[in-house]
């Protein structure tokens, strides 16, 4: 007989620190119906971290004959990271879940929508000494135990998250994940059946919400999860009318069910790029960022008041990489401004080189072993001089001129209009050092 004191009383006693869980563990499949639901009343970010523990429990768990979980109050103070003293506030918390009542799969079309229109997802919960108990909606939990369609749940990155929008927006980002993109919602949509927002007074407005709420919540999951989010805004003449978001994981792969990705590593290579490059820079830049480089690499190729482009992949590196495709403006492109003054432009050109070749010898790292056997291959049989190759032992001028070389294919040679731009940055970065 094991007479060691079990966690509840060790955690009554003050003295039980819960251990993290195991990394399995965290995880859970959490429903389309409960993950886009809209509940009677806000929930705080407490309650959205009780009721993911405890969907998270019923799977893993059996309830009793009556239909009742009952869950160790230190397993559950554990999962949602709750490590306050003030168990009154959690119990609380707990017993206003009961009389929230959701209204299951807002987002789904009705003709795909589950029977019911409104349940109660916990209609009893009680509060034994060092346990909490509840019960689940017979309907609902047949979902919970087999979803079809779920969003992966990290309870880990849940416990980092420290508003109730972030989570909210997190979780619904992560249902979309192998897309790479959530649904065009109008943005009161999105405000109501979303966030939930009970107080639709204080944003009235968009500009009110991406403020206070919108802006905040994404840099936090972009800060403290693994995913990536960007929000992309679609007008109606000069106001915004939707938004959407587009979601990938960092460092991860393209996600292959994004039809939009699919045709954009397709055009990239029509227009020089290799595939493996075209899923490096998705992996490493926004789908907005690389559609707009596109866009206005195309734009481009298809003025025939210019010459044609010489290398159009390389016009596209250097679009993406400088930003261009918001503002498409071909005749500035082509002609230099008069009315401003060259600044020691043998200078800028130096220092404009300097930072093109840092650029390129990190772009250089990147590559794989054959990528960099193949540039530097091409390298070489253009190079006449023998004491600029490269070679298995790189002097300082031969990575000089061939880091000089990679930066001219990769983004060819800089404009007028790039030169002053950059001019510009250093001035500013001076008047602020």
């Amino acid at each position: 007989m094991n007479d060691a004191p079990d966690d509840e009383v060790l955690y009554r006693q003050g003295s039980l620190v819960p251990a993290e869980q195991s990394r399995q563990q965290e995880f859970f499949r959490k429903t389309v119906y409960v993950l886009h639901s809209t509940p009677s009343a806000e929930l705080t970010l407490v309650q959205r971290r009780l009721a993911n523990a405890w969907l998270k429990y019923a799977i893993e768990e059996e309830p009793d004959e009556s239909g009742w979980w009952t869950m160790p109050m230190a397993r559950l103070r554990q999962d949602i990271g709750f490590g306050s003293n003030n168990i009154a506030h959690l119990r609380d918390a707990a017993r206003k879940i009961q009389r929230i009542a959701f209204e299951w799969d807002v987002l789904a079309p009705e003709s795909k929508r589950v029977k019911w229109i409104t349940q109660t997802l916990f209609p009893s919960v009680a509060i034994a000494e060092g346990y909490i108990q509840f019960q689940i909606g017979s309907d609902i939990f047949r979902e919970i135990r087999r979803p079809e369609v779920y969003g992966l749940i990290d309870m880990a990155v849940m416990r980092k998250l420290s508003t109730t929008a972030s989570l909210q927006i997190w979780e619904y980002c992560v249902r979309f994940e192998n897309i790479g993109q959530t649904k065009i919602m109008k943005w009161e949509e999105f405000r109501d059946k979303v966030l939930g927002s009970g107080d639709k007074a204080s944003f009235k407005e968009y500009k009110t919400l991406k403020l206070r709420v919108l802006s905040k919540a994404i840099a936090e999951i972009n800060r403290e999860t693994a995913h990536q989010i960007d929000l992309v805004e679609f007008k109606e003449g000069r106001r915004i009318a939707a938004i959407q978001f587009k979601v990938r994981r960092k460092d991860g792969p393209t996600p292959l069910g994004d039809a939009k990705t699919l045709q954009m590593v397709s055009s990239l290579g029509r227009i020089g790029v290799p595939k493996a490059e075209a899923q490096r820079l998705l992996r490493k830049h926004s789908v907005a960022e690389i559609d707009a480089a596109l866009a206005y690499t195309e734009r481009r190729m298809g003025d025939v008041q210019q010459t044609p482009l010489e290398n159009s992949a390389a016009y596209f590196r250097k679009a993406l990489e400088m930003g261009y495709g918001q503002v498409v403006n071909t005749a500035a492109e082509s002609t230099p401004s008069k009315s401003k003054k060259p600044v020691q432009e043998f200078d800028i050109r130096e220092a404009f080189r300097d930072q093109q070749r840092e650029k390129a010898r990190k772009l250089y790292a990147e590559f794989d072993p054959e990528e960099k056997s193949e540039f530097s291959s091409r390298y070489n049989d253009q190079q006449a001089n023998p004491q600029f190759k490269v070679k298995s032992r790189l002097t300082k001028a031969a990575e000089v001129a061939f880091m000089d070389w990679l930066a001219r294919e990769t983004w060819g040679e800089p404009t007028s209009d790039e030169l002053l731009s950059f001019s510009a940055q250093l001035l500013a970065e001076r008047k602020t050092g």
